[in-house]
């Protein structure tokens, strides 16, 4: 099984509107770790950074400005994407994992879009089979296999005992995020005690 651990970093919460600037992941294949990456690149527009997504992320513009060009950036993406999965074999695909996954994906076919052209990225990707830690972490909560205040990185890093060293670097979110995966995985859930 193909595996891509992902997490971005944008401007803003529109996938429209706003781009990545930095894209974290960790592809595996069978239980093995092939590579870790981390691209930061420029957005299109500058216009459209939003002040709460810089404080959430910890960029400033002036860093931003030195990350190369979106376009640089989404090829080099795509490279090692193809290095992974042959985009036109229809059975090679690899699956998503990641903390508000949705998200991601969005922002991905976002960039995708902004960058070639609409669809390539489901040549890569089983969206059929993704996994959403948090939401997966908010029905065990909903069903009382765990005792966590809210579902996000911060809380579940805390609750599941792993260090994030540098929270919303798009790379620590996707390795705190593959542990709390693998701690899922291999975790036999049984209701905790109100």
């Amino acid at each position: 099984m193909k595996i891509l651990y992902l997490d971005t970093e944008t401007t803003g919460l529109d996938p429209k509107v706003n781009d990545i600037i930095q894209i974290g992941g960790i592809f595996e294949k069978d239980g093995v770790v092939i590579e870790e990456f981390n691209i930061k690149m420029q957005p299109a527009n500058y216009d459209n950074i939003s002040p709460e997504a810089l404080e959430t992320n910890g960029f400033t513009i002036e860093q931003i400005k030195t990350f190369q060009t979106q376009k640089q950036g989404y090829e080099e993406f795509l490279k090692k994407l193809s290095t992974f999965v042959d985009r036109y074999d229809k059975n090679d695909k690899m699956s998503l994992v990641g903390q508000n996954c949705r998200f991601d994906i969005d922002m991905m076919i976002g960039l995708f879009e902004k960058v070639d052209r609409k669809g390539l990225f489901f040549a890569f990707f089983d969206l059929t089979h993704y996994f959403d830690v948090m939401s997966v972490c908010k029905a065990l909560k909903h069903m009382g296999y765990i005792n966590v205040e809210k579902c996000n990185l911060d809380a579940l890093s805390a609750y599941f005992g792993v260090v994030n060293n540098k929270a919303h670097d798009a790379l620590e979110d996707v390795r705190v995020t593959k542990q709390i995966y693998g701690m899922l995985k291999d975790r036999h859930f049984k209701p905790y005690n109100n």
